[in-house]
């Protein structure tokens, strides 16, 4: 089960790894979710590049697995699918939530259909970044927006930043520091507060989700599953961010420690030359 290279426009395959790990996650699996996952993977052994199409199909997989209500393939099939498929759980839940949004042959067929200016058709990075856009008449006009000047999925990252900056969040509180050194404190800080905010709201052992979890089956709505998907889509990004984050510090910091050591030795050099 070798890992194809991570191409634009192709799903990764599963690696190499130890065959007891890999029988424990298939054994783990129910009998249902077992089926999906040889489906998917029988998919993916055909398909010479996984397009929008090909995402979207997984899309609608993941939201019959998460809409489960017969509990038909078990307690975290998701996350025992993406673990088994070595997807990760960005790409897992970012397809479902694609499938949600262009939930009529129409919309994806309209969306597949674009053509840049360039000749290039639309990619999996574009779907990702449109996905972030509530707004479905905002979305089209960026999807236009994309045809017109021949976006790159990064260059249609940046426009939805620009157009939506004040419908984010962003305050004069939050001005961009000049200097790399103030932009490090402010992520610090801005990462603390977070925190925080997780510790005294939003833990599972107390606060708002615990609220939610005792709250009596007659008050579910349809709504509140809804917010509860998005906040699970919007975690799993931050998981992949934190963690390209984490490592990308720690490189840092192992750089940053190895040049203040090496100024301390010259120094120490020069003292005793002296």
């Amino acid at each position: 089960m070798a890992k194809a290279k991570n191409k634009q426009g192709e799903l990764s395959r599963p690696a190499v790894m130890a065959q007891a790990h890999y029988d424990d996650l298939l054994d783990a699996m129910s009998p249902a979710l077992r089926r999906r996952y040889d489906e998917i993977e029988r998919r993916r052994a055909v398909a010479r590049e996984w397009n929008l199409r090909e995402y979207h199909w997984l899309g609608t997989v993941i939201l019959e697995i998460q809409e489960d209500a017969d509990a038909e393939y078990g307690s975290g099939a998701t996350e025992k699918l993406a673990a088994a498929l070595e997807e990760s759980k960005f790409t897992i839940y970012k397809s479902s939530a694609f499938a949600r949004t262009y939930d009529t042959k129409k919309k994806l067929d309209d969306l597949c259909a674009l053509c840049m200016t360039n000749g290039r058709m639309l990619g999996w990075g574009h779907v990702v970044a449109l996905l972030s856009v509530d707004d479905s008449e905002k979305r089209i006009e960026l999807q236009e927006q994309v045809v017109a000047e021949s976006l790159t999925a990064e260059d249609l990252s940046k426009a939805i930043a620009k157009k939506f900056k004040r419908k984010s969040g962003a305050s004069s509180s939050q001005v961009q520091p000049k200097t790399v050194p103030g932009r490090l404190r402010q992520i610090k800080n801005t990462s603390e507060n977070w925190l925080d905010k997780h510790v005294s709201e939003w833990a599972p052992t107390k606060g708002y989700l615990e609220q939610a979890e005792k709250l009596p089956p007659d008050s579910y709505t349809e709504e509140m599953l809804e917010d509860l998907r998005e906040i699970s889509n919007v975690h799993a990004e931050m998981e992949v961010a934190c963690s390209e984050t984490y490592g990308r510090v720690s490189k840092l910091i192992d750089q940053v420690e190895g040049i203040l050591r090496y100024r301390d030795e010259e120094d120490e050099k020069n003292e005793d030359s002296t």
